[in-house]
């Protein structure tokens, strides 16, 4: 069983795609021509690494457009240990709508998990401080698509899992993560 990290993979969302999107200014947008070209990518990316029996953390956005993009996206996943940290693109999820909750392991808007020998704080959006950073526990976060712009930031111990930051649009392992942590330093930030 291999844990697997993700974020922001927004299945079905026209405006990130250049060939449809809307958007005057695409320099953000992925680089497909259709929507259904992006799903297809997303999913055959994830299944090729992500196992039935692994461990999914996804930090939030996990489709847009119609509510039932949600159930679409993950019946295609083979993954069946999800858990989900809620997005603030995550409406109907969070409201539970038509009981979509129950295709994930757990829902929450945090999540603070020991794996092994490391603390891990998972949150959509990023944080400046977190629980035990000044002790070596990381950051995984989302939501900024890897357009968060600070070099000091990201040489603490904190990594964008978006989708869009990895170099094969897929989730990061563990080991991947591990082993960009150990080349990141430990940082007091905040008074204590």
């Amino acid at each position: 069983m291999t844990i697997w990290f993700t974020s922001d993979t927004h299945y079905g969302h026209k405006n990130i795609v250049r060939g449809v999107s809307n958007w005057s200014n695409k320099s953000g947008c992925r680089d497909f021509d259709t929507i259904e070209q992006m799903n297809d990518a997303m999913v055959e990316n994830i299944n090729a690494c992500v196992k039935a029996d692994d461990t999914l953390y996804h930090l939030g956005d996990v489709a847009m457009g119609l509510f039932e993009n949600v159930a679409k996206f993950l019946q295609r996943l083979h993954c069946q240990n999800i858990h989900l940290i809620l997005g603030n693109h995550d409406h109907h999820i969070r409201k539970d709508r038509d009981g979509v909750q129950s295709y994930f392991a757990s829902t929450q808007k945090l999540y603070f998990k020991r794996i092994g020998e490391v603390e891990i704080m998972m949150c959509h959006f990023p944080m400046l401080v977190w629980e035990n950073h000044h002790r070596g526990a990381w950051h995984l976060h989302g939501h900024s698509h890897g357009h968060l712009d600070d070099p000091v930031f990201y040489q603490r111990k904190v990594i964008d899992v978006g989708i869009d930051t990895h170099p094969q649009f897929r989730p990061y392992s563990l080991d991947e993560i591990t082993a960009i942590m150990d080349t990141r330093s430990i940082q007091q930030i905040d008074h204590h």
